[in-house]
C-alpha cells in the first residue's frame, strides 16, 4: 500500500466517524484513536457479556 493509499485510508475512516477528522496532524490522530479504540473496547466487552447473559432486551441472540 503506497503512503497515498494509507493517508486515503484514513481520510475515508475518518469521515466515517463523528467528531473525529483527519487534520493532518497524525500524532494527535494516533492518541485520539488509541482513546477511542479503548473505550469502544470496553463498551464493545460489557455487551457481549450482557447479551451473553442475555440480560439487556435489545439483544435477541449472544454475541
Amino acid at each position: 500500500m503506497t503512503n497515498e493509499e494509507k493517508l486515503n485510508e484514513i481520510k475515508k475512516i475518518t469521515d466515517d466517524v463523528d467528531g473525529f477528522e483527519d487534520n493532518g496532524n497524525y500524532e494527535y490522530m494516533y492518541y485520539v484513536a488509541r482513546s477511542y479504540s479503548i473505550q469502544l473496547g470496553k463498551i464493545e466487552k460489557i455487551i457481549k457479556q450482557e447479551c451473553d447473559n442475555n440480560t439487556l432486551n435489545s439483544c435477541t441472540n449472544p454475541l
